[in-house]
C-alpha cells in the first residue's frame, strides 16, 4: 500500500517516476490531491496487482493508455477525478471487469461513451461529469445491474436510451448540462429507488 502519505509533509510530489513499475505487489496507491503533472508513466503497466488507485485533483495531462487498463484487471476503484487527461476513452475498459466505482469527472476527453465500460458488470458507481464525451448512452448500459449512482452531468450526451429503466438498483442519476433532446424516455419513472 502506498499513499502520499507522510511524505507530503515535508516535499510537494510533482511527478510519478518512471521506478513506480517496481511495485509489482502493490495494491493501493493514493497520490490524490498534489500537484502531479506529465503522463502516466509507461511503467506503470507492471502494477498489475493494483485494486485501488487514487489520482484526482492533479494536473495529469496526456490519454488514458489502453495498455494500463489492459493490465490492470484487478482494479476495483478507479478515480482520475479532475486532471487534465484527453483523448478518447479506450475501449479496453471491458478488461476490467473487477471495476466498481470508475470516476472520471472534470477532464477533457473526447468522442463517445465507449461501450465497453457496460461490461463492467460490478459497477457500483460511474461517475463522468465533465468530461467532453458526446453522443449517446449505449443501449448495453442495462448491463450494469448493480450500478447505484450515475452521473454523466456537463457533457454532450444527446440521447437517452429506454434501457436505463433497467437499472433497477439507481439511486442517483444525474444528467443536467447536456444536449438532450425528444422526449424524456417514460420508462425511467419506473425506477423507484431514485431519490
Amino acid at each position: 500500500r502506498l499513499t502520499k502519505g507522510g511524505a507530503s509533509e515535508y516535499s510537494e510530489i510533482v511527478k510519478i517516476p518512471e521506478t513506480i513499475g517496481n511495485l509489482v505487489h502493490l495494491t493501493h496507491l493514493d497520490l490524490s490531491c498534489n500537484s502531479l503533472s506529465g503522463t502516466l508513466p509507461a511503467s506503470m503497466v507492471n502494477l498489475v496487482a493494483l485494486e485501488h488507485l487514487d489520482l484526482r485533483v492533479n494536473k495529469l495531462s496526456g490519454s488514458l493508455p489502453a495498455s494500463h487498463l489492459h493490465a490492470w484487471t484487478q482494479m476495483q476503484t478507479l478515480n482520475l477525478l479532475s486532471n487534465n487527461l484527453n483523448g478518447a476513452l479506450p475501449d479496453a475498459f471491458g478488461l476490467m471487469t473487477k471495476l466498481q466505482v470508475l470516476i472520471l469527472d472534470g477532464n477533457q476527453f473526447s468522442g463517445n461513451f465507449p461501450a465497453t465500460i457496460t461490461m463492467c458488470q460490478e459497477l457500483i458507481s460511474l461517475s463522468m461529469t465533465e468530461c467532453a464525451i458526446q453522443g449517446a448512452t449505449p443501449a448495453s448500459i442495462a448491463n450494469l445491474k448493480k450500478l447505484l449512482y450515475l452521473t454523466l452531468g456537463a457533457n454532450a450526451f444527446n440521447h437517452l436510451p429506454d434501457e436505463l429503466s433497467q437499472l433497477e438498483s439507481l439511486k442517483l442519476i444525474a444528467l443536467d448540462g447536456n444536449q438532450l433532446n425528444g422526449t424524456f424516455p417514460a420508462p425511467l419513472t419506473r425506477l423507484s429507488n431514485l431519490t
